[in-house]
């Protein structure tokens, strides 16, 4: 019985933390010198994005893009999205971000594109 317990516990653990992080991705701040969502920070003066502690210029971010979190090929119904950045960086060449719905994974891609032209990188229009 101890175990049953324990499992259910780790389960809403998870379901917790997974909540947590959608929450924390929707945060979003700007004005005219910066945007901040989540753990991503774009400075438009320098031409720097900060992901979670690494920087990068803005020119190596390759693509940005937002999907579904299931991997089936039919996802319509999915309620979960994620948006991704790629990176030319070998160390971490993708970083993902998750959301409750696919509208607020596309106003977080498309925000992002406009504050990287802003800081003078590529535009994913």
């Amino acid at each position: 019985m101890g175990i049953i317990y324990l499992l259910i516990v780790a389960f809403l653990g998870w379901v917790g933390v997974r909540i947590y992080k959608s929450y924390k991705s929707s945060q979003m701040t700007f004005d005219e010198h910066h945007f901040k969502q989540g753990d991503v920070d774009v400075i438009f003066a320098t031409g720097i994005i900060k992901i979670r502690t690494t920087e990068y210029k803005v020119n190596q971010v390759t693509g940005i893009k937002a999907e579904p979190y299931t991997q089936s090929h039919r996802h319509g119904g999915s309620k979960a999205w994620k948006a991704i950045i790629e990176l030319d960086d070998f160390r971490k060449p993708r970083y993902e971000m998750e959301f409750f719905s696919r509208k607020r994974a596309n106003e977080f891609t498309q925000r992002l594109s406009v504050a990287l032209r802003k800081a003078g990188g590529p535009s994913f229009s």
